[in-house]
């Protein structure tokens, strides 16, 4: 029997964010950057990061083909080079260069992708040096969202920043369901309730063993396993032929755990 679980519960886990015009947040590092000390020499500037003037659709549209093609060529280092600089929180490597481009290819036919100037855009705004597109593979039209939308942003510095959905959120949507799914299986309420505290919502003990009692009805938990199923959603399986899936969601720099399963409160 399959499941979608309608949403009663919207909860936000915070990871951080430095928001920009509404649509680009930055999430925390991967790691702790190393502390500098008075005899550490900086970092030679990179060619790729220099300012870049004028900030103009011209620019704007070389920077998303760029990004393009290191999505289409399977390019971690090529996309790296491209999302990493200093005004960004988070540390972009291999491994989140990797499940950005799982990302990419299990939602869009790679091969025939293209980008195209979306003036139309909630976040198009020219003089503020920030241009919108669209991701485009040929298929059926696709409903306008994050996932679809990129964002190329010049900082006042020249800085190129590039905003969209799989870039953003989806190198940490995976490990998020692994550690949701840990939690419960390990009917650890007093962890699953801090999981998905949000900053300024405190998520009542009752409610994460409500959620983890749920579970434990349809599934054996010890056999359970998560799978992905495109987007930000992700199914709970345990070989019996029951599935439960629930959503990733994210905004402003947040993400959080969507899942008729939780109680709400």
């Amino acid at each position: 029997m399959y499941r979608w679980g309608s949403v009663v519960l919207l909860v936000i886990v915070l990871l951080g964010c430095s928001q920009t015009d509404g649509r680009s947040a930055d999430l925390p590092a991967t790691s702790s950057p190393t502390e500098a000390t008075e005899t550490a020499e900086e970092p030679a500037p990179r060619p790729d990061l220099a300012p870049i003037e004028p900030r103009d659709e011209q620019h704007a549209t070389m920077y998303a083909e760029r990004l393009l093609q290191a999505v289409k060529d399977r390019d971690a280092d090529s996309l790296i080079r491209l999302l990493a600089n200093e005004e960004s929180a988070i540390l972009y490597d291999e491994k989140l260069a990797g499940e950005i481009l799982r990302g990419f290819e299990a939602n869009f036919a790679i091969d025939t992708l293209v980008v195209k100037i979306f003036d139309e855009g909630h976040a198009m705004s020219p003089e503020a040096g920030q241009f919108e597109f669209l991701f485009e593979d040929g298929g059926p039209p696709r409903a306008y969202s994050e996932e679809t939308a990129l964002v190329v942003r010049f900082s006042d510095g020249g800085v190129v920043h590039f905003h969209n959905a799989y870039l953003r959120y989806f190198p940490f949507a995976a490990p998020m369901a692994e550690t949701y799914l840990g939690l419960i299986r390990k009917a650890d309420a007093q962890g699953l309730a801090a999981f998905l505290n949000a900053d300024d919502l405190d998520v009542p003990i009752r409610v994460a063993e409500e959620t983890i009692r749920r579970y434990e009805e349809m599934f054996d938990l010890d056999k359970a396993q998560t799978k992905y199923e495109g987007g930000f959603r992700f199914a709970i399986e345990d070989g019996s032929g029951m599935t439960h899936v629930f959503e990733i969601i994210y905004g402003d720099g947040l993400m959080g755990i969507r899942d008729e399963f939780i109680p709400a409160f």
